[in-house]
């Protein structure tokens, strides 16, 4: 038999390898995304020797050097830029370091300039549109947005919940429009989960339960088949006042959760179904 100490020690020298193998792997990306920039820029130098006058290598190195946390060397390279050509060319560039930097206002004017030369450029937009947002100016925000949603209407679903949430904090704004706008999206690409989600939230703080369901019907199939939905559902029944269609639903979650592992979230949800059918006891339901 082997001694308890060894046990203990070998336990102890496993985790230590453990911890000590995720440390490195998780250096190790971060090494070789700098190396991957690092090898952008010197590659972008050799082409400036190549080609000195040509405007775009100096643009395409300055981003490069902002993305490796170089901000002089990126403004150095865009003062260079703005020499060889059209100033316009980089004043995208300039406001996404200046950007970096937490300089919105310089930002806000390049990011403007691009715009003037290009009105439907679309990073420029989004830029400037989360430049707005970030310095707390959600009037422009959303007038930036809802431009690139015209121009882009397949946009990250996160720029809609950034602007679902800005609309429901304006004074001239509101959950009603906040939903229509989530709701326009997804007439046009389908169900996304993470805007029917925020949408169904809207839905419960309004207390308005019977759409919270219905939004919750729409849901991918997998995710219909959960526990977890068919909690929430019987959790909002109850809160509807259809008291007859929320058993059913505790009863086929609770006979899914009895074939699954013990987690912490799963008892969570157990918790739940017996806090729901004690309220259904009370009132008296079979």
């Amino acid at each position: 038999m082997v001694p308890e100490s060894t046990v203990r020690w070998r336990v102890l020298s496993l985790i230590f390898f453990l911890i000590t193998s995720l440390t490195v792997y998780l250096g190790a990306g971060q090494t070789w995304a700098d190396q991957a920039t690092e090898a952008r820029i010197h590659l972008l130098q050799e082409q400036i020797n190549e080609q000195p006058q040509r405007q775009l290598l100096y643009i395409q190195q300055a981003i490069a050097y902002s993305d490796n946390q170089q901000a002089d060397l990126a403004l150095a390279r865009l003062a260079i830029a703005e020499k060889l050509g059209p100033p316009t060319n980089a004043a995208f560039a300039h406001g996404i370091v200046l950007y970096r930097l937490g300089e919105f206002d310089g930002a806000k004017d390049y990011f403007s300039q691009h715009l003037e030369a290009s009105p439907r450029h679309l990073g420029s937009l989004e830029y400037r549109a989360r430049l707005l947002r970030d310095s707390g100016d959600f009037e422009g925000a959303l007038r930036d947005f809802e431009a690139l949603f015209r121009l882009n209407p397949t946009a990250n679903p996160g720029h809609y919940l950034s602007v679902a949430r800005m609309i429901a904090a304006l004074p001239s704004g509101g959950q009603d429009r906040a939903l229509a706008m989530l709701d326009e999206r997804m007439e046009q690409v389908g169900v996304l989960s993470q805007l029917q989600r925020h949408a169904i939230e809207v839905e419960r703080s309004r207390k308005n339960y019977g759409a919270a369901i219905r939004r919750l019907s729409t849901l991918d199939e997998s995710l219909r088949a959960t526990p977890q939905w068919k909690v929430e559902v019987a959790e909002l029944s109850i809160l509807n006042g259809r008291l007859d269609e929320a058993r059913p639903l505790l009863d086929v979650a609770a006979q899914q959760l009895a074939t699954l592992s013990v987690t912490g979230s799963r008892q969570a949800l157990v918790e739940k179904i017996n806090l729901a059918r004690k309220q259904l006891d009370e009132a008296g339901t079979q």
